[in-house]
């Protein structure tokens, strides 16, 4: 992790549909100010302020930091949105888990006044972009599913690693997870946890209807490849939860490595494991 200098402007961002949060991003406008920092808002917040908006493009651009108040997420789609302009997002908690958020939300002036003080470290992480059929790529923080159009009907996929043959199998999905996301839909899965610093992509199988096929970690810079098999299949691939593109029989899904990565503000070393522990309960409860 590298160590930061001072911020001069402060992005706030907040979940539009959760009054708490809100009022909080209100109250963080007026203590950066008070710190003597140009704050930049995003347009809920601003409504509620009165005060001018900035578009997206132009908050994560013009911003030294962005603080997210709001859950996964809200956080996820701020360091999608963040990725290309190399502006790191620090998440202050208002969701049920809460696992990326830092700052919790009863210690909210404590996190402001560290922020200010540059009192903070910046972690990057790796994300991964994925395209259906030759079509756009679309960046993905956590992971990119594939799930069956139909819950009812079972997918025949065939995947390659950098064109190689990796296995052809029968499920209900596949999910191509960032370490990341690994303590996310493909911890569900029963895909393994996977510290954020390992340059790896995690394939995670969703129900196999085969007891040989288990998760596999690959290297970060390995391209995969998943297609359809059968003239019947239909599938929608999410990306990121956020994004959802329909794939047909024959279609074929790519996901790797992002030229982009994602950068998270960090106060303490140990909050992955901190995490772990006390939002995933690892290890002998207390």
């Amino acid at each position: 992790m590298a160590s930061c200098r001072p911020p001069r402007s402060v992005g706030v961002v907040a979940a539009a549909g959760q009054p708490a949060a809100l009022e909080a991003g209100c109250r963080a406008v007026e203590a950066l100010t008070r710190h003597g920092l140009r704050v930049l808002v995003e347009p809920h917040t601003a409504e509620l302020l009165e005060c001018p908006a900035l578009s997206a493009e132009q908050l994560y651009h013009d911003s030294d930091v962005v603080v997210v108040f709001g859950g996964d997420g809200l956080v996820i789609s701020a360091l999608r949105a963040a990725a290309g302009s190399d502006t790191p997002v620090v998440g202050v908690n208002f969701g049920t888990f809460g696992f990326l958020a830092e700052i919790p939300a009863e210690a909210v002036d404590e996190g402001l006044d560290a922020l200010a003080a540059g009192r903070y470290e910046i972690e990057r992480r790796l994300m991964v972009e994925a395209a259906v059929g030759g079509g756009e790529w679309h960046p993905a923080a956590n992971d990119v599913a594939v799930k069956a159009a139909d819950p009812a009907h079972t997918l025949e996929l065939c995947v390659h690693a950098d064109g190689e043959l990796i296995a052809e199998f029968p499920a209900d999905g596949l999910v191509v997870a960032t370490p990341t996301g690994s303590t996310a839909y493909s911890l569900s899965a029963g895909g393994p946890v996977v510290t954020p610093e390992v340059p790896a992509i995690l394939l995670t199988p969703l129900l196999p209807h085969t007891l040989a096929t288990r998760p596999l970690v690959l290297s970060a810079a390995t391209e995969i490849t998943v297609e359809l098999v059968g003239p019947h299949s239909q599938a929608v691939v999410s990306v990121d939860g956020k994004v959802n593109l329909p794939m047909h029989a024959g279609a074929s899904l790519v996901v790797r490595r992002s030229a982009s990565e994602m950068l998270l503000a960090r106060f303490r070393k140990s909050a992955f494991f901190d995490s772990l522990r006390g939002k995933l309960r690892w290890g002998k409860p207390k």
